[in-house]
């Protein structure tokens, strides 16, 4: 019964690791496979979006079939969850690892920012349109996500109360971080360029550099910023009224789909909003895919219409560079919404997508532009002018998911609070 094997070991204890050495290969191709399965459905909704996850597609991608598929996840909706709460595990286990890296709140920081754009980190599901979700799923990735902002945000406040911050919005400033790293998972796609090992270490550095220490060189100021005003238009003007009608329509679908993402929002969502029904978004617009483009179009409209009032004012480099800054972030916390470059990328059409980003990209160079010539003017430090201008975009692109919607009258605030971080960082001057 007990009986010795070969080399005097006993029969059960062999069996017994035997059978445990099974189950742990067994274990480790399960969980090889649910990392191959949430990275591929990570990477479609961060390029094509939510909707475009299908569990046949993956399946047929990774080596499973239907069936076995369910083994890991049970429906399309759970595989959206497990996306979204392995990117909240992820980024809190960061934060763990960060707050071990030093009492030094600064290096806590950078260390963070270093492992949520490590080389080798696995792709990971951006919180954009977790709107898909049913109400206690959402409600879970919520809270998993406000553990992250108060983490990093108490990280914040040990450097003010150690004196090496400045005084400051502790939240606005851990929001602006994960919107510039929730960016940085983007950017190379909307602004065609490649994503690799020193892409993401520039991008690391560039953005320690920004929050820390900001653009500013010593000494630097601010101008007075512009405010942003809705535009008037004649209501007796039967094309006029047209018009505007359309462009509330435009608008009030970028502001569903900025706060919510593409595919957390539904047409009869957006009629609602502003008392229209199906039918009458449907008679300006063939279908949701050309509703989008519409908003995107309308969207670069907007952000050139902001640089033309920066190229008309004299100023300074750092000067441009936050009054850049200023009007989009103004534009995003107010009324006028334009549309954010956000998952969805890939579902646009051939032709839009070539023109997107063909605009963004002459955005992000005219931004770098005003960067540099702070350089060369001696009102910016010297700094990598193309990726701080990159990574300073994801500050305003990511205030629709947390900023409350119905506090228009504070644009302005937030717009000079922001423009501050950007331009004299968080360190305190001393």
């Amino acid at each position: 019964m007990f009986a010795d094997v070969a080399d005097g070991t006993p029969l059960f204890y062999a069996q017994a690791m035997g059978a445990a050495a099974a189950i742990s290969q067994k274990s480790s191709r399960h969980g090889e496979k649910r990392a191959q399965l949430l990275g591929l459905a990570a990477q479609t909704i961060n390029v094509f979006g939510a909707g475009a996850v299908n569990l046949n597609t993956i399946a047929g991608q990774i080596g499973l079939s239907r069936n076995a598929l369910y083994h890991y996840v049970a429906d399309r909706n759970a595989l959206l969850f497990e996306c979204y709460r392995d990117t909240c595990a992820a980024a809190l286990a960061d934060l763990a690892m960060a707050q071990d890296a030093g009492r030094d709140a600064s290096t806590r920081l950078r260390r963070f920012i270093d492992l949520e754009l490590a080389p080798d980190r696995p792709v990971r599901a951006i919180l954009s349109e977790h709107d898909t979700l049913p109400d206690a799923q959402r409600a879970e990735i919520l809270a998993l996500r406000a553990r992250q902002i108060d983490g990093l945000a108490a990280i914040i406040r040990d450097g003010m109360a150690a004196g090496d911050f400045r005084a400051g919005d502790p939240e606005l400033i851990a929001q602006s971080l994960v919107g510039m790293l929730s960016w940085a998972q983007l950017s190379a796609a909307w602004l065609a360029h490649r994503d690799g090992p020193v892409t993401r270490r520039r991008t690391a550095a560039a953005m320690h550099d920004l929050l820390i220490q900001g653009l500013a060189a010593p000494g630097a100021t601010l101008p007075a910023f512009p405010t942003l005003h809705p535009r008037a238009f004649n209501a007796f003007d039967r094309q006029a009224a047209s018009d505007a009608k359309i462009d509330q329509l435009i608008a009030a679908a970028s502001r569903l789909f900025n706060r919510r993402g593409i595919d957390g929002v539904s047409l009869d969502e957006i009629g609602a909003s502003v008392g229209a029904s199906k039918g009458v978004i449907y008679h300006y617009f063939a279908d949701k895919a050309v509703l989008v483009e519409r908003c995107l179009d309308r969207a670069f409209t907007l952000y050139d219409s902001y640089m033309d009032i920066v190229a008309s004012q004299p100023n300074t480099g750092l000067g441009q560079a936050m009054m850049v800054h200023h009007l989009n972030t103004q534009a995003q916390a107010g009324t006028v919404a334009p549309m954010l470059l956000q998952p969805g990328y890939g579902s646009l059409s051939a032709p839009a997508r070539e023109r997107f980003v063909q605009r963004a990209r002459r955005l992000w160079q005219q931004s770098a532009a005003c960067v540099e010539a702070g350089i060369a003017d001696g009102s910016c430090r010297p700094c990598d002018a193309m990726t701080a201008a990159e990574v300073a975009a994801g500050a305003f692109f990511w205030l629709p998911k947390w900023r409350d919607a119905s506090d228009v009258a504070g644009s302005v605030a937030i717009a000079d609070a922001l423009a501050d971080l950007m331009a004299f960082g968080i360190t305190a001057r001393r």
